[in-house]
């Protein structure tokens, strides 16, 4: 079976900041590169310095948490673990990330392991 090729847009924070706390209405993004690959997985993997002298002769830093991959209309947040698919305008993202920390509260207070709280947010949006 022969995979196809999609092209994704990466985006850092400017001035290669991190955004840790995955927190959109924190920071301006600009554009760093685009790469062609057949999963959101790849294109990680793929802008890494360690792993992509290509990548790494742009002299930006390896894409990590709060960092922002596009392919066509989905835009995705690098999570901690995964990813995160966002609302493109800044107002419905701030108000969903305020009820994903709310609902994680809640979650936790439950007895509920940190997987199934990860599950269970994931499948909310």
């Amino acid at each position: 079976m022969e995979s196809k090729l999609r092209r994704f847009g990466v985006y850092h924070p400017k001035g290669g900041e991190l955004n840790m706390c995955c927190k959109l209405d924190s920071h301006e993004y600009e554009y760093v590169t685009s790469i062609e690959v057949e999963t959101l997985v790849r294109v990680f993997y793929k802008a890494q310095n360690d792993f992509n002298p290509a990548y790494a002769s742009l002299g930006k830093r390896s894409t990590s948490v709060g960092d922002i991959i596009t392919n066509g209309n989905a835009v995705f947040m690098v999570r901690p673990v995964g990813y995160k698919r966002i609302p493109k305008t800044k107002e419905l993202h701030k108000r969903i990330m305020e009820l994903d920390e709310a609902m994680v509260e809640i979650l936790s207070r439950q007895n509920l392991s940190e997987e199934d709280v990860q599950r269970l947010t994931d499948n909310c949006y």
